[in-house]
């Protein structure tokens, strides 16, 4: 008998005919409440971005959730089955290929959601940081979720300062590895993403700084000039004014940005590097040193 959660997913068993690929990321929830959780995050009105749909378990529960489903798969093997899946409910449509590849912005804000492929966590978060998108509830192994919402006390990585740079993080819920087929190395979690609003940035003149080294890493641009360049723009932004006498009050000038950075007592080291080229112990010297700003 096939055992199937409240959603009406097959959560028993998968299709013995295919061998899933580990090295692909290839570990299918099997989880009842596992599922619940993640498609009980989803808005009702929400054209969710499924990432790597693979045979239409967690596809199935999303359709019966939300205004539409756009399931990306990359495994060519699982496509008759997801477009048999397409036929019976309207509002789902089967994109084959690789999810980094497909423009979220197509959508009208979309949320994203799936058991992501531990693999590629890296990647699709920051393009999601680009993308404008409602929210995410993805599934996504322990370490990243330490890293995503600050509760790992180790150094401080990259990507988990990028995804709070740009999202609200909360963890929905934890599933033990061997709730997939084949398990993972790791246990998983859980989570939801939610973009910052424009006020907290305005509010926030560090993570506004953060921010702007964070869209312009790809530049290759030094970090000393985005943070003097990223304080012109939050003084502009704030219509900050340096008062050098009560009665000549002036914007932020390129030197006093200068001068700023200049006591923020941030070697040069870390200063003439992009922030693509800063290892995790300089990363964490420069966020500590942003809060001063």
């Amino acid at each position: 008998m096939v055992k199937k959660n409240r959603e009406g997913v097959d959560v028993g068993s998968h299709d013995r005919r295919l061998v899933l690929r580990a090295e692909k990321g290839q570990h299918f929830i099997v989880d009842p409440e596992a599922v619940s959780k993640l498609v009980g995050e989803i808005p009702e009105d929400a054209i969710v971005i499924e990432v790597g749909a693979g045979n239409g378990r967690l596809t199935r529960a999303l359709a019966n959730k939300a205004r539409q489903v756009i399931a990306i798969e990359e495994d060519e093997r699982f496509s008759s089955e997801l477009q048999k899946l397409a036929k019976e409910h309207k509002n789902v449509r089967i994109v084959m290929g690789n999810a980094l590849d497909v423009d979220f912005s197509e959508q009208d804000r979309p949320w994203i959601a799936g058991n992501i492929p531990f693999h590629i966590t890296e990647p699709l978060m920051a393009k999601a940081t680009r993308s404008r998108i409602s929210g995410a509830t993805v599934m996504v192994g322990d370490s990243f979720a330490s890293e995503a919402t600050g509760a790992r006390q180790e150094k401080e990585s990259k990507l988990g300062l990028l995804v709070r740079t740009f999202f609200h993080v909360r963890k929905v819920l934890s599933v033990d590895k061997h709730n997939f087929e084949p398990p993972p190395r790791t246990n998983a979690t859980i989570l939801t993403m939610t973009p910052r609003g424009e006020d907290e940035y305005a509010s926030d003149k560090s993570r506004f700084l953060l921010r702007e080294l964070f869209s312009t890493s790809s530049h290759g641009a030094k970090v000393k000039n985005v943070l003097m360049e990223g304080l012109i723009r939050y003084g502009q932004h704030n219509r900050v004014q340096v008062t050098e006498s009560d009665d000549n009050p002036r914007v932020l000038t390129k030197n006093d940005a200068r001068g700023i950075v200049s006591k923020l007592g941030i070697s040069s080291r870390i200063l003439e590097k992009s922030l693509e080229q800063l290892n995790n112990d300089e990363l964490g010297i420069l966020e500590d040193a942003i809060k001063n700003a």
